[in-house]
């Protein structure tokens, strides 16, 4: 997901760590579904397991007001990771990396070019292989 930030991003909330945990939670609730259960593993910030915590707290809250029963945690893990001490996790910092960033190295501008030529191919059903969304922040959404 694309985030723009315009005029209203500093006023989506007072600091950038509040902005980022909100971004995720949006992201989280327009790419999930309520009757499935999830298990997320996010890359580890320092200091902020207690935001992670919170977050799926937040998800999981949010599953029910909006009115689903459901018996068992929507979101039953929500794992902050550490990208050194993870493939999985560090295999996708790179493929993020690739595809958001703009490098400099010639080695980083190579695998930029291959993996976003891969995902702008469409599969063998003729499907696109990866759905990019463009978001910005809506200040009167509820949370």
């Amino acid at each position: 997901m694309q985030v723009q930030k315009g005029e209203s991003w500093k006023e989506w909330a007072p600091t950038e760590e509040q902005r980022f945990f909100k971004t995720y939670y949006i992201f989280l609730r327009l790419n999930t579904l309520p009757y499935y259960r999830y298990g997320m593993f996010m890359d580890y910030k320092d200091g902020k397991s207690y935001r992670w915590s919170s977050l799926q707290f937040a998800l999981n809250n949010a599953i029910k007001r909006d009115g689903f029963f459901i018996k068992q945690k929507w979101i039953h893990t929500l794992k902050p990771l550490n990208s050194k001490e993870n493939s999985l996790i560090q295999l996708v910092d790179v493929i993020m990396g690739a595809l958001i960033s703009n490098a400099s190295a010639p080695h980083k501008q190579n695998l930029s070019e291959h993996v976003k030529c891969y995902l702008n191919s469409k599969s063998h059903s003729g499907k696109e292989k990866i759905k990019k969304f463009v978001w910005s922040p809506k200040i009167d959404l509820r949370f």
